[in-house]
């Protein structure tokens, strides 16, 4: 059934390509019994040992990373590292830095009918997370939701994608030479092997990947009633406002949909243009791409790659299709120019289309390549209706120096993430959650909401013994409910005394938890 759909997911590595060779159950179960039997992955010291590990993995074989992105994708080592390793690294170095407040207990106030007595909340992991990685960021997306699992103390499986085989290797190669096998394994291979991984019982099922695939995941999961976080995509939209600087607008637009040759979840799918500042815009937007590309874009080698051929037909398919609009920079012509068609260098060259049908392949499916569709709207209002009446994005920007209508967009649209005047760069902050919206995904990590996701938030109430009020036992006396009725509702306890002695209480559970850590 997984066959069927073209995923592109990758699996175990199995030398007989059969995906028979690994006993997937026995590893879920090891896996287990270290994180619930031996308990290894619990102490916070081990947590922040395996963090630091990985980290010094990453700047010891940064080179050989970067390197194997490049032979995957052509990627710049500027644009590797700052999308693959330098984003790790942050994301450990945020853990690092907060871990201990997070695992902490949280003291939570305890109703005065339960008094007298304690609650609280303990954070603890999930047990073994399934993580299956996509191809388009091969490093960071292995590692970046793995740090935040690692972090809550679970044990981890990491299933690169079979497209990105040198980065494959080299995360398999970190994984064995800098994690513990108790907390962290690698698990290679193709649509078999993925497979035969989902038929397991995780703890829980992280995805990062297209819609189709996740809809498949998210029915193996539901076997096992197994949480699953979904990072989707999406046609993430760019509202650009006359109010906003021209320039630096264009450059940001352009800068972000060069980065990995459009081959990133939350890059801007299409632009909305204000009709006002139309023919101004568009000169600046060329301008910027041909400062960023040349003269001739192929032979710049800060352009990345189209990860395969099958990718490179499918973004041809649309960049082919009868869209009805015009073509303002790049194009294709006939498709026989190797210069800006090049399926055996899987090089496309980017291409800006203003005005073409709402309705055609382009708007109809996400682009993931070097294709901008340009529409010009009459105002804002215009802009918010073309946004609304498609499937929720990943991310939305809006380019405007008036705060009334970047307040505007954000509150009259959804979106599972919002930039305003720059694109992409809202999911660098590890303190806000990156996570998507309806069909571009659920769930959320970075920062403490990747703690979060990969926690159980256990509720734990300690009552007294001192204290047990008979009444609460049957046989219950005639007319009992009334007591219970000026105690919730009042007016036996005013509501503001009330609140004074649930603080008072809640501060006094707190001191004694800590008083006993």
């Amino acid at each position: 059934w997984l066959m069927a759909s073209a995923s592109g997911l990758a699996g175990v590595r199995d030398d007989s390509g059969s995906g028979e060779g690994l006993d997937y159950s026995q590893l879920v179960k090891d896996l287990k019994n270290s994180v619930w039997k031996d308990r290894v992955t619990f102490p916070y010291s081990y947590r922040v040992e395996q963090l630091t590990n990985l980290r010094k993995g990453l700047e010891i074989r940064c080179d050989d990373l970067l390197g194997a992105v490049h032979k995957d994708l052509r990627k710049h080592p500027h644009e590797a590292f700052a999308g693959e390793v330098g984003t790790i690294v942050n994301h450990i170095d945020f853990c690092l830095a907060n871990l201990k407040e997070w695992m902490a207990p949280v003291s939570v106030p305890q109703p005065l009918i339960l008094q007298p007595g304690s609650s609280k909340i303990l954070l603890q992991p999930k047990g073994v997370v399934l993580n299956i990685c996509p191809w388009n960021y091969p490093i960071s997306m292995a590692f970046n939701a793995s740090v935040y699992a690692i972090a809550a103390g679970n044990a981890v499986v990491i299933k690169p994608s079979e497209m990105t085989p040198a980065s494959a290797q080299l995360i398999e190669e970190v994984v064995n030479q800098y994690l513990d096998p108790r907390c962290c394994r690698v698990v290679q291979g193709a649509v078999p092997e993925t497979t035969a991984l989902l038929r397991e019982p995780w703890d829980h099922i992280f995805y990062t990947g297209n819609g189709a695939v996740g809809r498949i995941i998210s029915a193996a999961a539901a076997k096992h009633l197994t949480p699953v976080t979904l990072e989707l995509g999406g046609k993430s939209p760019c509202y650009v406002d006359p109010s906003c600087n021209l320039d630096v607008c264009a450059s940001r637009i352009v800068g972000s949909k060069l980065f990995n040759m459009g081959q990133t979840c939350v890059a801007p799918d299409y632009l909305l243009v204000h009709k006002d500042i139309k023919k101004q815009f568009l000169a600046s937007l060329v301008t910027a791409a041909e400062k960023m590309l040349g003269g001739n874009p192929k032979h710049n080698n800060s352009l990345a790659r189209i990860v395969n051929e099958r990718h490179w037909d499918r973004v041809m398919r649309l960049l082919s299709s009868p869209h009805g609009g015009e073509v303002i920079f790049g194009g294709i012509g006939d498709g026989n120019n190797l210069e800006t068609a090049d399926r055996t260098d899987k090089f496309i060259t980017p291409t800006f289309i203003l005005n073409p049908s709402a309705s055609s392949p382009l708007m109809e499916e996400e682009i993931f390549g070097p294709i901008l569709p340009i529409f010009t709207v009459e105002n804002v209002d215009s802009a918010i209706d073309f946004i609304n009446h498609r499937e929720t994005p990943l991310a939305l920007y809006v380019f405007s120096g008036d705060e009334k209508i970047q307040k505007k967009v954000v509150k009259r649209t959804k979106s599972g993430g919002v930039c305003v005047n720059d694109c992409i760069f809202h999911i660098a902050n590890p303190g806000m959650p990156f996570g998507g919206n309806g069909a571009s995904g659920h769930g959320k990590y970075h920062g403490i909401f990747g703690f979060q996701e990969f926690s159980h938030a256990r509720s734990v109430m300690n009552r007294s013994t001192w204290l047990d009020n008979p009444k609460r036992y049957p046989p219950y006396e005639e007319g009992s409910e009334e007591l219970l009725k000026k105690i919730v509702i009042g007016p036996l306890i005013p509501p503001y005394i009330k609140y004074l002695l649930i603080s008072a209480m809640t501060v006094g559970g707190a001191l004694f938890l800590r008083s006993r850590m």
